[in-house]
């Protein structure tokens, strides 16, 4: 296993963290010792323990987008790892709702600068042939965990007489915390990163140590491709602006700015988020309680992990686009029939009917899974430019989890007063999103993340590593 296939993989361990965390919720409203302890939180209120999360992983993405170029992918991931740590300790221990808020605050904002700077950096570690698998890691550890938290939280409402029965499940979190706040500081710096601050010779050991492997190439095969992301990254700041207005000026970068964007924010828009959240809500609405609302949340969770695994090895093959728009299809089918099954049998006793509105969750859970959730990880951190990809990412995950504040703040009241009525805000979206996946994405697969600005029209120094092409005056500037 190559050194930067080693860490693209141990990183998923902060992607895992913010699964479980997403999941931990889901679980703990519905376990009765926490329903006692904190006074059966609702509407407004559990509205607002949801959002705080989202909260201050928006803000966690800002400083993402900043110090992800000052110091470095590493460092930022670092500092997100210990401030993990301390949120988690504090919703561990927390006496009353304020407590519990700030410690989701705290680690809502370490979630958000690993939502911005793992993907980041797994997509600058990998190759081309194989960076969607090693980004899309990201998202299928996110499924695992959420899945993880689940099924812990299913285990503790055992646990009886006890605030052990949520008090353990959210202590958890801070075992992939810790191991991130020992291991990064041993990880490399990002070669591209290094590559941006003028570090040739640093960035060219650091790509040999991560990327190497003298059973599948010639060294100097991988110096062409080092070449040529250095040529590119050389390009672009003697010829380009790099400052952030850029990404809102300049209509290549603005286009890639609103793909990354509309992607990152589909994540919640086609409606998962609300199921996601609030899905013991929505058990019990249909007249399930006790246990089993936990062992079908439990379940639920678990289809998600296998569909995203196997779209994960797949997405380099499929391609980012045609799994995409697939996905988002059939997202869109069965949110439909939700809606319809929610309509004539969410307030019946028809067992069958209740039983078929499940079915079609679970396989809402698999619809996206086997797509969408493979692809917006790698896409939104690919087609940006090494000199803007840290800011670029960090707006369009700010976004992300801006529309997780609002609908995390609006779902419970929709939900207790138009019901099944509010499924349909999201039919609307999942229209939208379709159109656009088919009419405005372009396909990535194969390309390295400089051959894809000639997507957007931007110059490719190297149309092919190894090429001399627009090469004239950059030789000097090798190492």
């Amino acid at each position: 296993m190559r050194e930067g296939t080693f860490w693209a993989i141990f990183l998923s361990s902060g992607s895992l963290m913010f699964g479980y965390d997403s999941g931990l919720l889901a679980t703990i409203i519905a376990q009765p010792e926490f329903i006692n302890y904190f006074n059966n939180p609702t509407g407004a209120l559990l509205g607002g323990i949801v959002s705080s999360y989202a909260a201050g992983a928006a803000i966690g993405c800002v400083y993402t987008g900043y110090f992800g170029d000052r110091i470095g992918r590493k460092w930022t991931i670092h500092i997100g790892a210990v401030i993990a740590l301390v949120g988690s300790l504090l919703q561990t221990a927390a006496v009353n709702v304020d407590m519990l808020i700030v410690g989701r605050t705290v680690t809502g904002f370490a979630i958000g600068s690993f939502f911005g700077s793992i993907p980041l950096y797994q997509s600058e570690v990998a190759r081309s042939k194989n960076r969607g698998l090693m980004v899309a890691l990201h998202s299928a550890a996110i499924s695992v965990g959420y899945a993880l938290s689940n099924w812990i939280g299913f285990a503790f409402y055992w646990v009886h007489e006890s605030q052990a029965q949520f008090r353990v499940p959210i202590a958890f979190q801070m075992l992939p915390a810790l191991l991130l706040t020992i291991a990064v500081p041993f990880m490399p710096n990002s070669p591209r990163w290094l590559v941006e601050c003028g570090r040739y010779d640093e960035a060219w050991e650091v790509t040999k140590k991560l990327q190497f492997d003298s059973r599948e190439m010639e060294e100097q095969e991988l110096r062409a491709e080092f070449d040529a992301i250095k040529d590119q990254t050389i390009y672009e700041k003697e010829t380009e602006v790099t400052q952030l207005k850029e990404l809102f000026s300049r209509p290549s970068y603005r286009r890639r700015l609103f793909l990354a964007s509309m992607i990152q924010m589909g994540t919640q828009l086609v409606g998962g988020g609300v199921i996601n959240y609030y899905q013991t809500i929505i058990y019990r609405s249909l007249g399930i309680d006790g246990y089993q609302v936990l062992l079908i949340a439990a379940a639920y969770g678990t289809v998600g992990p296998i569909a995203t695994g196997v779209s994960t090895a797949y997405v380099d093959k499929w391609g980012r686009i045609p799994t995409l728009i697939a996905s988002q299809a059939a997202v869109l089918v069965v949110f439909i029939i939700v809606t319809a099954l929610s309509a004539v049998y969410g307030s019946s006793d028809n067992r069958g009917g209740q039983i078929a509105i499940i079915v079609f969750i679970f396989l809402f859970s698999i619809s996206f899974s086997c797509g969408y959730n493979t692809v917006w990880a790698p896409y939104s951190a690919e087609i940006f430019p090494t000199s803007i990809r840290a800011r670029g990412v960090g707006i369009a995950t700010f976004l992300n989890f801006s529309t997780q504040i609002v609908l995390s703040q609006v779902s419970p009241i929709a939900l207790e007063s138009i019901e099944w009525k509010y499924y349909i805000v999201f039919i609307g979206f999942d229209v939208i999103l379709l159109a656009l996946f088919c009419t405005m994405f372009p396909e990535t697969k194969g390309k390295s993340l400089e051959e894809i600005n000639g997507l957007f029209g931007d110059v490719v120094v190297h149309e092919e590593f190894g090429s001399d092409k627009q090469d004239i005056g950059l030789a000097e500037h090798r190492v």
